[in-house]
């Protein structure tokens, strides 16, 4: 009896502890496997997270140059004949080359009259701020501005009194929450300037309204194309 329970008992024993490693074994297969699977949705995560940090990014660049909409114009400006008014005391009295400069700047700008807005727009069907000023002065004076208001906000002379504006100057405001500035035009002398508004396209304003008082953040000379007295 002891010869035939003998055997049995070696048999169940092998068979017990092959079923012990086979479910160990497999334990360790399973938890291997939620250790992987964790790994790979961290990485998805990961990726996710900077997918959206990135396409934020792109939002940022590409999104309206106002963040804050341009309040209804108190007064609405007649294009050429405020700038023909504004440019006629800017050149009285002055030397004929001042002139010159003023009348090719006139030309530039004139023709965008009433051209709509379109963020990222260069042309005569839809323009923006910057692209504005880049095609003015280009236009004008064959003079090349980088595309954006922030750049064009690092070039030239800095002017740091409105009192000493003169014609042509960038006037640059503080128009988003994310960039600074947000929005650049040309001053044209009278207190007045033009620029692409993102509400009513290419338009004359003033510095005194009140919205573009509180948004002025200053002013750069990129030509020096100062008037000459008289004679000199």
């Amino acid at each position: 009896m002891n010869r035939i329970i003998l055997p049995i008992a070696i048999v169940l024993f092998v068979l017990v502890l092959f079923t012990g490693c086979a479910s160990t074994s497999s334990g360790m297969r399973y938890g291997s496997g939620k250790e992987e699977s964790s790994r790979k949705s961290s990485v998805v995560t990961d990726t996710s997270a900077a997918s959206n940090f990135r396409n934020q990014q792109l939002a940022d660049e590409s999104s309206e140059e106002t963040d804050e909409a341009e309040p209804v114009a108190t007064q609405r400006y007649d294009f050429a004949s405020t700038f023909n008014e504004a440019a006629r005391k800017s050149t009285a009295g002055l030397h004929a080359n001042f002139a010159d400069a003023v009348d090719g700047m006139k030309m530039a700008i004139v023709k965008y009259d009433q051209t709509p807005y379109q963020y990222g727009g260069n042309d005569l069907d839809g323009i923006d701020c910057s692209g504005f000023t880049l095609n003015v002065y280009a236009q004008a004076f064959n003079e090349k501005l980088p595309r954006s208001a922030r750049e064009q906000y690092q070039v030239g002379e800095t002017i740091s009194s409105r009192e000493d504006l003169k014609f042509g100057d960038l006037v640059f405001f503080n128009t988003r929450r994310r960039v600074r500035p947000g929005h650049v035009g040309i001053y044209i002398g009278d207190n007045k300037f033009v620029h692409a508004s993102s509400s009513y396209g290419v338009k004359i304003s003033s510095l005194d309204e009140d919205y573009y008082n509180r948004k002025y953040m200053g002013a750069r000379r990129v030509l020096q194309i100062e008037p000459l007295e008289a004679g000199r």
